[in-house]
C-alpha cells in the first residue's frame, strides 16, 4: 500500500516521563489545575505545568511524547458524539476505521494532502470482495486493542449499529455510501463481515474511512453497558476502546486528552509513546509555545502569525493543500441575487490574489471555481478572475447600472479570524464597481448560525470542508435544491439537480470524470455562490519532529500514528 513519504522506523523511544502539561497562561503567572492518571486534581506552579523555561523543556527525542496545543477539546471523547472541530482535531489520534486515505504514487510534498474516494485503502481489513449488488464482504485483520481482544466481526457489527443510532454524521454519510441503515453489517464468521448496501455507488469504502465508524472493542465496552446505558455512553464519554494506535489514559473534558500508545497496534506501534493534547484556546498563546520548543505541533495558527514563524529556530513549517473553500454567500430570497448576471458580476469584481496576500499573508490559494483544489478532481474549467469592467457591464444588464447594495454578514468562528480583513477588501473591490456592501459583525457564532440557517442574511463570509474529498459530494453538499446539506443561500436549479442526480451513482472512470467536469462547467454559469480562495494547512513543528511524516486529510487534525521524530 502506497503512503507518500510514510517512514518505517518506529523504534520505541527509551525514555518516559510524564506527559507534558501545556496551559493557554504558560506564558503568565499564577497557578492552574492538572489532572493527574488517576483523575485527581491537583495544584501545580506555571513552571511544573510548562516543563519551565524553553531551554529545560522536555525535548521529543528524549521523553517520548508527542505535545500538541489545539484551539479547543471537546467534552466528550465519545467518537459517537460530534463536537465539530474538536471532534475531528482529536478524534483522529485514537481513532482506527476499517478504511483508510493513502498518498497517490509520486505525490511531492507541495501536493500531500490532495486525495478523492479512489484513494483508499483497507486498513483494518485483510482482504475484499465486492457483491453483484456492491456489498463488501471483509476479512478482518488480526487487530488488537490496548486491553489485548482481537478485532472480530462482532466488534465491527455493533460499532456500526452504535454509530448510526447515535451519530448523525455518521447517518448522513452512511447514506451516501448507501449502506443499509436497517442492517448496515451481517456477520459471515468471527473474522469476516458484508457490509450491505442498497446500491452499488463509489462511496461505500470511503464513507468507511469515518473515524467515527471505527470499530469498538465491544469485548472491553459490555462491562459497561447497562438496562438504562445500552450504548454505553457514559464510559465511553471519557475512555476510549478502538483497536487505534493510543488509548486514552487522562482526559480532562475541554482541557487536556493524554494518549498512550498501543503495543499491539496492527502497523507496529506508533513512534511516539505518549501524546497529550492540550486545548490552549488563544492562538498567541499556541504561537509562543511553538517558539519556546515547549510544544511539538501547534494547530490553528492565524496567517500572520505563522508567517512570523519563517526562518524561526527551532520550528519548521510548511503548507500543505487543504479542501476548505471561503466563499461569499447570496442570499436568493434577496431579489438582485436571483438574476446570474448579478452573482456573476460579483465574481468578476473580486480581486482573489489581493485578498489572499492581504488578509491571507499568502497562505491560501486564490480560487475562481466550485470545487476545492484540495479534491482530486478532474481538469477544472477556466476560473473567474479579477475583471472589474466586465463586472460593470454585466451589472447594467440586469438593471443595476447604478448599483446595489447589501448588509454583509460575518463571524470570526467562521471562516476565521481574519473575516473581517476579508470582508473590508471585499467591501472595497465591490465598491469599485458599485455596489455597496456594509459589514455587520456578529459577535455569538451561535445567533449567526441560527439566522443563517433561518435564511435572515442577505450575504455572508462562509467556509466549507466537504468530509468526502470527492466532486459530486461538495456540490451535492452545497447547492443541491432539495438534498443538500447546507444550502442556506437558497440556490435551486432543477437542472442541476438532475446532472447531480446522475452523477451520483457512476462508477469511477472517464463517463464519471465528464459528467464532473459538466456539473462543473453549469455552475460556471449559475454561481450559487462566489468562490473566494481554497484555505491551506498552516504546518509548525519542532525540528525535532520529522515534517514529511505529518499527514493531514481534512477536516481532520494530524494523524499522530504516522509522526515521527527525526533523531
Amino acid at each position: 500500500m502506497q503512503r507518500g513519504f510514510k517512514r518505517t522506523f518506529r523504534s520505541k523511544l527509551a525514555i518516559a516521563v510524564l506527559p507534558l502539561v501545556l496551559v493557554a497562561t504558560a506564558c503568565g503567572g499564577g497557578t492552574e489545575e492538572a489532572t493527574d492518571a488517576s483523575g485527581s486534581t491537583e495544584t501545580q506552579s506555571e513552571e511544573a505545568t510548562t516543563g519551565g523555561t524553553s531551554e529545560e523543556a522536555a525535548d521529543s527525542c528524549e521523553t517520548g511524547t508527542f505535545r500538541m496545543a489545539v484551539p479547543a477539546v471537546p467534552n466528550n471523547i465519545d467518537l459517537a458524539v460530534y463536537q465539530g472541530t474538536p471532534t475531528t482535531e482529536v478524534g483522529i489520534a485514537y481513532s482506527a476505521p476499517l478504511y483508510e486515505y493513502v498518498d497517490p504514487a509520486g505525490i511531492t510534498p507541495d501536493l500531500l494532502g490532495t486525495t478523492g474516494i479512489e484513494s483508499t485503502a483497507p486498513l483494518l481489513v485483510e482482504s475484499e470482495v465486492e457483491e453483484e449488488d456492491g456489498s463488501l464482504v471483509l476479512t478482518l485483520k488480526e487487530a488488537v486493542s490496548s486491553y489485548g481482544n482481537t478485532l472480530n466481526a462482532e466488534d465491527v457489527k455493533w460499532s456500526f449499529e452504535r454509530a448510526i443510532a447515535l451519530n448523525p454524521v455518521v447517518q448522513f454519510i452512511a447514506s451516501v455510501g448507501q449502506i443499509d441503515p436497517e442492517n448496515p453489517v451481517t456477520v459471515i464468521d468471527d473474522r469476516t463481515v458484508r457490509i450491505n448496501v442498497t446500491a452499488i455507488n463509489p462511496y461505500t469504502r470511503a464513507a468507511m474511512t469515518l473515524m467515527d465508524l471505527s470499530p469498538i472493542d465491544y469485548t472491553e465496552v459490555q462491562k459497561y453497558i447497562t438496562e438504562e446505558d445500552p450504548w454505553a455512553q457514559e464510559w465511553l464519554a471519557t475512555n476510549t476502546a478502538t483497536f487505534g494506535p493510543y488509548v486514552a489514559t487522562n482526559f480532562t473534558p475541554g482541557e487536556q486528552l493524554v494518549l498512550t500508545a498501543n503495543p499491539n497496534w496492527v502497523e507496529g506501534e506508533p513512534a511516539y509513546k505518549d501524546v497529550v493534547i492540550q486545548a490552549v484556546a488563544d492562538s498567541s498563546s499556541r504561537l509562543q509555545l511553538i517558539n519556546t520548543g515547549e510544544i511539538d505541533y501547534a494547530m490553528g495558527l492565524q496567517p500572520d502569525q505563522f508567517a512570523s514563524l519563517d526562518g524561526a529556530e527551532g520550528v519548521d513549517t510548511t503548507t500543505r493543500l487543504s479542501n476548505t473553500l471561503i466563499m461569499l454567500e447570496l442570499n436568493q430570497k434577496f431579489e438582485p441575487f436571483q438574476d446570474e448576471r448579478v452573482r456573476q458580476a460579483i465574481a468578476y469584481a473580486i480581486d482573489r490574489d489581493a485578498i489572499v496576500a492581504g488578509a491571507m499573508q499568502g497562505k491560501a490559494s486564490p480560487q475562481g471555481n466550485f470545487i476545492s483544489k484540495g479534491i482530486g478532481q478532474p481538469t477544472p474549467p477556466a476560473p473567474f478572475t479579477y475583471d472589474p469592467d466586465r463586472a460593470r457591464e454585466l451589472l447594467a444588464e440586469a438593471g443595476y447600472a447604478d448599483g446595489l447594495e447589501f448588509p454583509l454578514y460575518i463571524t470570526v468562528s467562521r471562516p476565521g479570524p481574519y473575516a473581517e480583513q476579508i470582508a473590508v477588501l471585499l467591501e472595497q473591490q465591490l465598491g469599485d464597481v458599485g455596489i455597496n456592501a456594509d459589514i455587520v459583525p456578529v459577535a455569538a457564532a451561535s445567533e449567526f448560525e441560527e439566522r443563517k440557517v433561518a435564511g435572515e442574511y442577505e450575504a455572508w463570509l462562509g467556509a466549507n470542508t466537504p468530509i468526502l474529498p470527492n466532486p459530486w459530494y461538495q456540490m451535492q453538499l452545497d447547492h443541491h435544491g432539495t438534498q443538500a446539506f447546507q444550502n442556506y443561500k437558497g440556490f435551486s436549479d432543477p437542472t442541476f439537480d438532475a446532472l447531480l442526480d446522475e452523477l451520483r451513482l457512476i462508477p469511477s472512470g472517464p463517463e464519471r470524470d465528464a459528467k464532473i467536469s459538466e456539473a462543473h462547467e453549469y455552475l460556471m454559469t449559475a454561481v450559487p455562490y462566489v468562490p473566494i480562495f481554497d484555505s491551506q494547512n498552516l504546518l509548525a513543528v519542532n525540528s525535532g519532529v520529522d515534517l514529511n511524516s505529518v499527514r493531514l486529510y481534512t477536516p481532520y487534525g494530524p494523524l499522530v500514528r504516522e509522526i515521527t521524530p527525526v533523531c
